[in-house]
C-alpha cells in the first residue's frame, strides 16, 4: 500500500511541477535518491546487520521463543526489503544487483543439494552459488520450512548455513546501496 501512496505522490509532484523551467528531470533522480531511496536502503542495511548480530548471538540450542522472535524480526526485515524492490529501475535494473539478494523463485532441490555436499559454509561459498539458491527468500525458506525449528535447535551446520546466507544478503544490500 505504501508503494501506491508513493507513486501517487510522485505523479502529483510531476503534474504540479511540470511547468517550463520549473521541473528539471536531471534534478529529480538525485533528489529522489537523497530523500527516499537512500534512507530506505539505509534502514534495510541496518536491519540486516541487526539480524546477523541477533543470529550470531543465539545460543547453540536456542529455545522456541528465541527462534520465533528471530523469525518475527526476519518478517519485519522482509517488509522493508519489499519497499526497496520498487527502486529496481533504470540502470540499476540492468545490473541485476537486486537479483543477487532477492530471487523469489528459489530452487529448494539445489538448496538441499548444496547443503548436503558441504560440511561447513562460508559466505564466499554461498556468494558463488546461483541466485535461485541464495538470498532473502532462501533464508525465509530455511527459517519457515516444516523442520526448521528442529534443524535450528539440533544442527550447528544448519545454523552456519543460515549465517552464511545472512552474510551474503548483508553484503549484497551494501553493494546495492553503493551501486545507486
Amino acid at each position: 500500500m505504501k508503494k501506491y501512496y508513493f507513486l501517487f505522490g510522485i505523479l502529483l509532484f510531476v503534474i504540479t511541477n511540470c511547468q517550463k523551467n520549473k521541473f528539471k528531470t536531471k534534478h529529480f533522480l538525485p533528489e529522489l535518491y537523497n530523500y527516499k531511496i537512500d534512507p530506505e536502503l539505509t534502514i534495510v542495511e541496518s536491519k540486516v546487520v541487526k539480524l546477523k548480530v541477533e543470529w550470531e548471538s543465539l545460543p547453540e540450542s536456542p529455545t522456541l521463543a528465541e527462534i520465533e522472535e528471530f523469525k518475527t524480526n526476519y518478517i519485519d526485515f522482509l517488509l522493508e526489503v519489499e519497499n526497496i524492490l520498487f527502486y529496481n529501475i533504470g540502470d540499476i535494473n540492468s545490473t541485476y544487483i537486486y537479483g543477487r539478494f532477492y530471487k523469489s523463485d528459489i530452487d529448494t532441490t539445489k538448496i538441499w543439494t548444496s547443503y548436503n555436499n558441504v560440511d561447513y559454509f562460508y559466505a564466499e561459498d554461498i556468494q558463488s552459488m546461483i541466485n535461485s539458491v541464495k538470498g532473502v527468500c532462501t533464508i525465509e525458506y530455511l527459517l519457515f520450512q516444516p523442520n526448521a525449528i528442529d534443524s535450528i535447535q539440533g544442527s550447528t551446520k544448519y545454523k552456519i548455513f543460515i549465517d552464511a546466507h545472512l552474510e551474503v544478503v548483508k553484503n549484497e544490500i551494501l553493494n546495492t546501496k553503493n551501486s545507486w
